[in-house]
């Protein structure tokens, strides 16, 4: 058995119900299990499975992480929470992958189960810059966010022992703290591979496709379809808001029908996207005069050359 989940707090379960449609369209009998923190009178619908936190409670662990945490911010504790979660539902599955809830599909994911065959844990790398020339800023991410990203971790039975480990690291600290290497639950990741001889890469460069590896994860058309490298289609996408912000710049532009399709998902559920993107209205606005302004040079160029021909 299998399953997909996710955590978030109340006010955001508008992203988990986008999610979960983007994976039933592949395949309809796709469950998504949710892990709420907050308001606990949410109800499950269809194959969209609601957890409240106190279904953790016979983890030791979930206490301190609530203590040390909720004080501070519910992100922390909901970060923490990933491996607790995802140890939890390998009690009734066999594989079990996690999402972050600004995660969107456009291709069927059901191969992300196989590549969970003989082995642990998988892991989804950045793809960052590793030459540190051409954008020595984009290179030097590496070594601050860490290698992997931590809104995507499959895990199989086999994964439990690490994910202890990753469960005890969080609880140690969930900070961005550069002379210290932390990154929130993020750069404990970069060690799974070493403690872990069973852990996985995820080498399909169509997966977790964000503002963080354009440089390296080239966008293309080839058959009217957006292919990474040439090679890749695009499986997923994570619609961070600096995802959303470079597409609606056009630093991105290849994504927008995509986007256009994850933000008509929002509508569908009647949770407009901007009601949780504040910024969205500020970037569709400089969009549009971008825009305008491409528009007006390709038109001053065809002038040009137009009139070049005629003096000839």
């Amino acid at each position: 058995m299998q399953t997909f989940c996710t955590i978030v707090t109340s006010e955001f379960i508008p992203f988990a119900k986008v999610l979960y449609s983007s994976l039933v369209k592949f395949k309809p009998s796709t469950t998504l299990q949710v892990l709420v923190i907050g308001d606990t009178n949410i109800e499950s619908e269809n194959n969209l499975i609601i957890h409240p936190v106190a279904s953790l409670k016979n983890y030791p662990l979930v206490k301190k992480l609530e203590e040390k945490y909720t004080t501070i911010n519910n992100d922390q504790f909901r970060w923490a929470l990933k491996p607790v979660f995802l140890s939890h539902l390998l009690e009734q599955f066999d594989k079990v992958i996690y999402l972050d809830a600004d995660i969107y599909f456009v291709n069927d994911p059901s191969f992300l189960f196989t590549e969970l065959d003989n082995t642990s844990i998988l892991l989804s790398p950045h793809w960052g810059e590793t030459n540190p020339t051409p954008d020595e800023e984009k290179f030097l991410m590496n070594f601050r966010i860490g290698l992997y990203n931590a809104g995507f971790i499959g895990a199989s039975k086999k994964a439990l022992p690490v994910l202890e480990w990753w469960a005890t690291a969080c609880s140690y600290e969930i900070k961005q703290d550069n002379e210290k290497g932390l990154y929130d639950d993020q750069r404990y990741l970069d060690l799974i591979p070493i403690i872990d001889p069973d852990a996985k890469m995820l080498r399909h460069k169509g997966c977790n496709i964000g503002s963080w590896n354009i440089n390296t994860c080239k966008r293309s058309i080839k058959n009217e379809n957006v292919f990474i490298n040439e090679e890749f289609p695009i499986i997923f996408i994570h619609f961070n808001y600096e995802t959303i912000r470079h597409i609606l710049n056009g630093n991105d532009n290849l994504l927008t029908p995509y986007f256009n399709q994850y933000e008509k998902a929002f509508n569908q559920i009647d949770q407009p996207l901007q009601e949780f993107v504040r910024k969205l209205t500020e970037w569709k606005k400089t969009n549009f005069f971008l825009s305008l302004k491409r528009k007006t040079k390709i038109r001053s160029r065809i002038k040009k050359w137009l009139y070049k021909l005629a003096t000839k």
